[in-house]
């Protein structure tokens, strides 16, 4: 759902007028029910056969619909404090139902209360006038056609993503067993830590970046790209410096002594954190110029270069630190594609003159 509606509706809203913004929206909106409901009824059938937990997932989806758009709005129109409100009150509120539980909590009473806390956000964003499902009433078929044209490219890239991260696991697991997974697992939760900011200035970015490719101001456009990626790997130099040096000690303190060996490869993980910005913003950049299918092309040759390097790795005896060392590689690629489609639509050199294509 995400996939297919967030990036588009942000890219398509930031920088248009109100008329034109809630005609997105409410294509977004009309996405996202014909998603739920498709999933949602998916889920029903899941139900008639495993029972169990499952029971929620419709309601789940159905419940956190509303707080969901009126956070990609939200984003959209740059009112970051709506979006840290919506996700600050469904987690509290969850994990204030699991905390009074207590002794009596089990799956399903945890799963009811996930999809409660949902609801209780989506209420209040509608009582609020956040959420606005009434802007389905403006939405055109072109409209909705031209949010899915984007969106189906941004949710392949997703998906992408999504094996990006979980691809090494699960080769690790097939090919060395559990052991070497949980050896893996250690330093890449070390190193997520350092996602947390690049996430956050990734979303706080791509409205301002999308209003510049709109308005065709390339300058405008790569420079909040150099300074958000200057910013963000100056930030995690000193973290990496101090990694690199207490590698050991990092790694021992999260797993314990049996993990000492994972500070090999924390050090590359170190590594791969440092180039993460570039990636990330490239990427970004490429969706706000309205050209989610070169995102695609270049997570797809990240994917490509990870699964290859890994078989290499693995068969070169190399193990866990080889596949770590992989990762480095696989993002060196992600970052080379990228600079060069980006390159191709705005100067990313200071002082260069290229105006943007007509966007997307």
């Amino acid at each position: 759902r995400s996939g297919l509606a967030q990036s588009a509706l942000v890219q398509q809203a930031s920088g248009q007028g109100r008329a034109d913004a809630d005609r997105v929206v409410g294509a977004a909106w009309s996405v996202g029910l014909g998603v739920t409901a498709g999933v949602a009824g998916l889920g029903a059938l899941v139900v008639s056969v495993v029972g169990g937990v499952w029971v929620v997932l419709p309601v789940l989806l159905v419940a956190g619909l509303p707080h969901t758009v009126a956070a990609w709005e939200a984003q959209a129109r740059e009112r970051f404090g709506r979006v840290l409100a919506l996700r600050l009150a469904l987690s509290v509120l969850f994990v204030g139902a699991a905390v009074a539980m207590g002794e009596g909590l089990t799956l399903g009473a945890l799963a009811w209360a996930h999809a409660a806390a949902h609801g209780a956000v989506s209420l209040g964003a509608l009582a609020l006038g956040w959420a606005r499902p009434e802007t389905v009433r403006q939405t055109r078929r072109a409209d909705v056609a031209r949010l899915l044209r984007f969106g189906r490219f941004s949710a392949a890239t997703t998906v992408g993503a999504n094996l990006l991260r979980s691809a090494d696991a699960l080769i690790l697991g097939a090919a060395l067993g559990p052991a070497a997974v949980a050896l893996y697992g250690v330093p890449q939760k070390l190193v997520e830590a350092a996602e947390v900011p690049i996430r956050g200035l990734t979303g706080a970015a791509f409205p301002a970046m999308a209003r510049s490719a709109r308005a065709s101001d390339g300058a405008a456009l790569a420079a909040r790209l150099r300074r958000d990626v200057a910013t963000l790997t100056l930030v995690l130099l000193p973290a990496a410096a101090l990694g690199w040096v207490f590698a050991t000690e990092a790694t021992t303190l999260l797993g314990g002594g049996a993990y000492a060996e994972a500070a090999a490869p924390f050090r590359w993980f170190l590594l791969y954190a440092l180039l993460l910005p570039l990636d990330r913003f490239l990427g970004l950049a490429l969706d706000a110029l309205g050209r989610p299918h070169l995102n695609t092309v270049k997570v797809g040759a990240m994917l490509a270069a990870n699964l290859g390097g890994d078989a290499v790795a693995l068969a070169l005896g190399f193990g866990v630190p080889g596949v770590a060392a992989v990762t480095v590689g696989m993002t060196a690629v992600g970052v080379v594609v990228g600079g060069v489609l980006v390159a191709r639509e705005v100067p990313l050199v200071p002082g260069a003159r290229r105006p943007i294509p007509e966007v997307a």
